[in-house]
C-alpha cells in the first residue's frame, strides 16, 4: 500500500483505554459530495478491512502528542442576514399562500449536542463521538409527517446560506425519519434524503422574489411529489424540492429535519452555534 494512500488518525492515550476495551471503539468515515458519481458508488460498495497492531510489552511507549483542539468561533456572526431569512419565510408563506396552501405552523431549528466525546469515552456510554467538524441544527421537539401522496402537504426548509455568509465550507439539508429512543447517535443515523449546498442558489429567489441577495439563503420543499409541487408553483423557476415517496418513507412514519454546516473556512473546524442564523421548517397544508 502507498503512503500516500495513509492517513495519521491520533487517539490521545487519555481518556481512550485501549488495554481495557479495544473492542469498544469503531471509526466511521463520512464521504461527502463525490464529482464522480460512478467512482463514488464503487468507493460506497467496497470492502475495507480494520486491524488493530499491538507493540509488545517489551517496547517503550512513545505516545505521539495530543493534538491541540480548535475552538469554535471568529468573532463574526450572521447577524445581518437575520432579517432577510424572517422576511423569507413570511415571503415564502405568502407567496404559497396564493398557490392555495396555508402556513400550519414554523419551527425554528436548534443546535444538536453530539460533542460529549471527553464524557462517553471514559465513561463508556454510547455518543456520537464526532470530530467537531459542523455545527447541526434540528427540531427534537418537533416531528412532520406527509400525506401518502400528492402536494396536500408539504414542509419548506429555509434558512441563511453558511457557505456564502463565509461561516462554513459546504453545508446540507436532510430529511430524516424521527429516531425511536432518546440516543444522541439515533437522532442523525435515519436519513432518507437530502441536497448539499452546491444546489442552494436560486432556490430562496424562486419562492421570494422580492427578497434581497436571494443566494445569501435557501429554500427546499419537502414534497411527495416534486413535479406536482412545480406545477403547483407555476412560474416559480429554481423551486428546490425534495421528494419522498411512500415507499421511502410511509404517511405515518414521524420526520425530521436536519441542517449541517462543515468547516468553517477561518478556522477549519465547524462554526459557532452563536454566530450563526439558525435555520426554520415551515408546514404547509394545502386545499
Amino acid at each position: 500500500m502507498p503512503p500516500s494512500v495513509l492517513s495519521m488518525a491520533d487517539m490521545p492515550h487519555t481518556p481512550f483505554d485501549l488495554k481495557l476495551i479495544p473492542e469498544a471503539y469503531q471509526f466511521l468515515f463520512r464521504v461527502s459530495l463525490f464529482h464522480d458519481k460512478e467512482a463514488g458508488d464503487r468507493y460506497a460498495d467496497s470492502v475495507f478491512p480494520l486491524r488493530m497492531f499491538r507493540a509488545p510489552s517489551s517496547v517503550p511507549r512513545d505516545p505521539i502528542p495530543v493534538p491541540t483542539q480548535i475552538p469554535r468561533g471568529t468573532g463574526t456572526n450572521e447577524e445581518a442576514w437575520r432579517g432577510g431569512l424572517e422576511s423569507l419565510v413570511a415571503d415564502s408563506g405568502a407567496f404559497w399562500g396564493g398557490k392555495g396552501c396555508a402556513k400550519m405552523r414554523a419551527v425554528d431549528l436548534y443546535p444538536i449536542d453530539i460533542e460529549g466525546l471527553l464524557d462517553c469515552i471514559p465513561n463508556v456510554k454510547q455518543c456520537g463521538g464526532d470530530n467537531r467538524d459542523a455545527a447541526y441544527f434540528s427540531d427534537y421537539d418537533a416531528s412532520y409527517t406527509l400525506q401518502p401522496e400528492g402536494n396536500s402537504s408539504f414542509l419548506l426548509v429555509t434558512g441563511v446560506n453558511h457557505n456564502a455568509s463565509g461561516k462554513a465550507t459546504y453545508a446540507n439539508v436532510v430529511v430524516e425519519t424521527a429516531p425511536q429512543d432518546d440516543g444522541v447517535f439515533n437522532a442523525t443515523c435515519n436519513g432518507r434524503v437530502g441536497v448539499d449546498s452546491n444546489k442552494f442558489d436560486g432556490t430562496a429567489a424562486a419562492v421570494a422574489p422580492d427578497l434581497a441577495d436571494p443566494d445569501m439563503y435557501f429554500a427546499f420543499a419537502v414534497s411527495r411529489d416534486c413535479d406536482g409541487l412545480r406545477a403547483l408553483a407555476g412560474d416559480a423557476a429554481g423551486l428546490g424540492c425534495l421528494e419522498l415517496s411512500a415507499d421511502m418513507v410511509s404517511g405515518d412514519d414521524p420526520l425530521r429535519v436536519v441542517t449541517r454546516a462543515y468547516l468553517e473556512k477561518a478556522t477549519a473546524t465547524g462554526p459557532s452555534y452563536q454566530e450563526l442564523v439558525w435555520p426554520v421548517v415551515s408546514e404547509f397544508l394545502c386545499q
